[in-house]
């Protein structure tokens, strides 16, 4: 792993129904409960003199709350697909385009571990999540080309 990669703290993710997708832009549902690590704290967001909103601030929380956790999970490559515990990790990535002279930064949620998993598999999903991660940069670097000839007119 570089420092233009990293991974979050594991979470559990206790998935109780799912909704299979239908169709190719739906990410289907879940309803899940996450247990955060005691390293995660919460934030009081709700506004002075009225109610308390207390609020995950963790990568997990956050990812989950700006794009859902169904669709970064199915965007890392670890769709959800029945009801069970699971362990997930936030990870992100930044990498640097020169044609833009500057950072593109991507993140996800991934699984690495199902209650069926033991821990040599644990060990093996952390690497295939990194594995996913790679490939994820790979498609996002050829997209930016793309991109970057579309623009300017040229072909790859």
């Amino acid at each position: 792993m570089s420092d233009s990669e990293w991974f979050g703290e594991p979470h559990t993710l206790i998935v109780h129904s799912v909704r299979p997708p239908d169709g190719p832009l739906d990410d289907g549902e879940l309803d899940y409960d996450i247990e955060h690590p005691p390293s995660c704290k919460q934030e009081d967001r709700g506004q002075p003199g009225r109610s308390v909103d207390m609020v995950w601030t963790c990568d997990v929380a956050s990812t989950a709350g700006d794009v859902g956790l169904e669709f970064s999970l199915r965007y890392s490559g670890t769709p959800i697909t029945e009801p069970g515990t699971y362990q997930v990790q936030g990870w992100g990535r930044k990498i640097y385009v020169p044609d833009y002279g500057a950072y593109e930064y991507d993140a996800g949620i991934g699984v690495v571990e199902s209650e069926a998993s033991e821990a040599s598999e644990a060990s093996e999903a952390g690497g295939w999540l990194r594995g996913q991660v790679a490939e994820v940069a790979e498609t996002v670097g050829r997209l930016n080309e793309i991109f970057r000839d579309a623009v300017t007119g040229r072909n790859s």
